[in-house]
């Protein structure tokens, strides 16, 4: 039997898990092994004027079924040493809330900082950031902070609420001023991105960080049960793909048909009435008389809250509540 020759380079038994499935975005940078991972991400997102010397990671942990908890999300929120409260984000496909929820989030952070009777001056900046699978702005900047400042004159308002996007593909049409300018940046958005395993051996020769990270996801990689369940998550996001397209496109044609006729605002809220009324069977199966009639006479905005909340529901009571 013929040994393989010295020189020949190890395969990897399995083919590596996608980073940017979420699970496995939280797994990678919330792990046992991954501070030193985590910590380089966040330096090279909020570039601060010194390195970050401590933070803490907010509930690293995930409860058993979650993948069935549709409402969890899977977001790494971190303290930093000044109090200041960082949630990282892996939004791999377009959401029609997506702004909204970060703002949200942002705003969350903000919230819980202060108890009853504290003062505003205990506020520590809360900052989002999200990395993005898919093209969320038109121009080709990859790396955007957004701030509360005038519209106009841009004068900064105040710093304690930031958001910072990163879009993944942007980072093949970057000029070399960029690319060299955000260089940590770069490197984990191609970590995120890459595809075959040399493009993961190429990325990790740039960073220490950036081989540990290589070498975490080949561990979880090497794990059935985190393959399972980020088969698991990958399949219920493209579920929730599909019905939220089938449903903004079979809204979209039962509008214009409905619209011809005299009241073609009144023939589009029906024809949303009608599909959330097909929705709601096939999600939660057949409903009572009382929710028929609450479909019949709800508003505009009643049909578009519930819309948005039945992906989300575990039950039907969760939609009207």
């Amino acid at each position: 039997m013929t040994k393989p020759s010295a020189h020949r380079p190890r395969r990897r038994r399995v083919r590596l898990l996608d980073p940017c499935n979420d699970l496995v975005f939280k797994l990678l940078l919330t792990g046992p092994r991954s501070k030193e991972v985590l910590r380089f991400v966040l330096e090279a997102v909020l570039r601060p004027l010194v390195p970050i010397r401590d933070f803490r990671v907010l509930d690293p942990a995930m409860r058993p079924g979650h993948l069935d908890e549709k409402e969890v999300f899977f977001d790494i929120r971190v303290e930093l040493e000044d109090g200041s409260e960082v949630d990282v984000e892996m939004q791999c496909q377009p959401h029609p809330r997506f702004r909204d929820r970060l703002a949200y989030y942002g705003a969350r952070g903000l919230v819980e900082q202060l108890q009853p009777g504290d003062g505003y001056g205990k506020l520590r900046p809360s900052i989002v950031i999200a990395f993005l699978g898919y093209r969320e702005f038109d121009d080709e900047r990859f790396h955007k902070r957004f701030r509360l400042a005038d519209d106009e004159a841009n004068t900064a308002f105040s710093s304690v609420l930031q958001i910072h996007t990163v879009e993944l593909s942007k980072t093949g049409t970057l000029d070399e001023p960029s690319a060299a300018r955000h260089h940590s940046l770069v490197a984990f958005a191609r970590f995120l991105s890459a595809e075959t395993e040399s493009e993961f051996e190429h990325v990790a020769e740039e960073f220490p960080a950036m081989k540990q990270a290589v070498d975490i996801l080949a561990e979880l990689s090497q794990d059935p049960d985190v393959r399972r369940r980020a088969r698991d998550r990958e399949a219920r996001l493209r579920l929730d793909a599909v019905l939220q397209r089938d449903a903004i496109r079979e809204a979209h044609e039962q509008g214009r048909e409905q619209g011809r006729d005299e009241g073609r605002e009144q023939g589009r809220d029906e024809g949303r009435a009608a599909l959330l009324r097909q929705l709601l069977g096939t999600r939660f199966g057949p409903f009572s008389a009382a929710v028929e009639a609450r479909l019949a006479s709800a508003s505009r905005a009643d049909l578009e809250v519930w819309a948005e909340r039945i992906l989300s529901a575990k039950q039907l009571d969760d939609v009207f509540r």
